[in-house]
């Protein structure tokens, strides 16, 4: 189960904790442990900056 932890364009960091939770349910339901790919990293916020 992979679970891309990477900064990707997120503007705000409850995105990036959401798709830790989301990999750790479908992980708990398929019985699978969750491989993290990349290293999280604080939001990007260049959208409030304009």
């Amino acid at each position: 189960m992979p679970h891309f932890a990477a900064r990707a364009g997120d503007h705000n960091d409850r995105a990036v904790q959401g798709s830790w939770m989301t990999a750790a349910e479908l992980a708990s339901r398929l019985k699978a442990a969750p491989v993290v790919v990349g290293a999280p990293e604080p939001a990007l916020r260049a959208m409030e900056q304009q």
